[in-house]
């Protein structure tokens, strides 16, 4: 009678919901509910990384081009008819690309809700500072590897907000080319024009990017 019992569809069925219960309860597994939640978090987390791709590239284009990534319009969505108004060759680029056959760029400025669509102005300044840590980044290792030794170039301006800053560029030999070379590091916002204060900003500013100080050669 028992081993009837034991052979039950309904038997079966309830030893699986007790032991999948249990591994719940003592938190070896995960609820379905659970999993499905997750799941769902990767693939929106997939799909917006895809979304991205695009804009990314677009702004790395401008970049590289050296062409302004704004114009006199940068707001609302992107429509895929000229606008009458200039609205950036950041907009312009995305555009082209939509209209060019590429049908996901299309699907994203038509159909992606105003928080999923990744153009505004606050993603596009993220993004290029990310970009900007990046070089900045690889500059600071490009002078380690090199002969180690440089000098630094400052320059002070003003910028259009009428903020006293200074342009910090390093020189080093390249590593096994040996060509000398000069990069720009950053822009540093100067609030003390002092000579004591301005030498204290640009060596502060080279700390923190994690430049050796003692291997400081030459400053300009």
């Amino acid at each position: 009678m028992f081993r009837k019992h034991e052979n039950c569809t309904y038997h079966k069925k309830s030893v699986l919901i007790a032991e999948n219960t249990k591994s719940i309860v003592t938190k070896k597994t995960e609820s379905i509910i659970n999993q499905v939640n997750a799941q769902r978090r990767l693939d929106i987390e997939k799909k917006n990384r895809k979304r991205l791709i695009p804009i990314i590239q677009t702004i790395r284009f401008c970049g590289r081009q050296q062409i302004a990534v704004r114009g006199h319009r940068d707001g609302g969505r992107i429509g895929l008819e000229e606008p009458e108004k200039n609205d950036g060759n950041f907009r312009s680029l995305l555009r082209y690309r939509a209209n060019s056959g590429d049908s996901d760029v299309k699907d994203q400025l038509i159909y992606s809700g105003g928080r999923s669509m990744y153009t505004s102005s606050f993603i596009q300044n993220e993004i290029i500072n990310t970009f900007s840590h990046l070089i900045q980044s690889q500059i600071v290792r490009n002078v380690r590897k090199s002969c180690q030794f440089y000098s630094v170039l400052a320059d002070e301006t003003t910028d259009i907000s009428q903020i006293e800053q200074f342009s910090l560029c390093v020189r080093y030999v390249e590593d096994q080319s040996y060509k000398i070379r000069e990069d720009f590091l950053t822009f540093i916002p100067v609030y003390d024009v002092t000579g004591a204060g301005l030498a204290n900003t640009v060596l502060e500013t080279l700390s923190i990017l994690g430049l050796d100080l003692k291997k400081m050669r030459g400053q300009g």
